[in-house]
């Protein structure tokens, strides 16, 4: 459900709303390291 998600809304724009989030709350809305590798390597779910 989360990877559909994910998908629909854009893996760059998820990743950037994570840092956002990271900002305003803390480290636990940081974008895990997979997401940043998939984003690299222009893989989804």
């Amino acid at each position: 459900m989360t990877e559909a998600y994910i998908n629909q809304y854009g893996l760059e724009q998820f990743i950037v709303h994570a840092e956002e989030l990271t900002c305003c709350y803390g480290k636990r809305f940081n974008a895990p390291a997979l997401l940043r590798k998939m984003l690299e390597n222009s893989e989804s779910f």
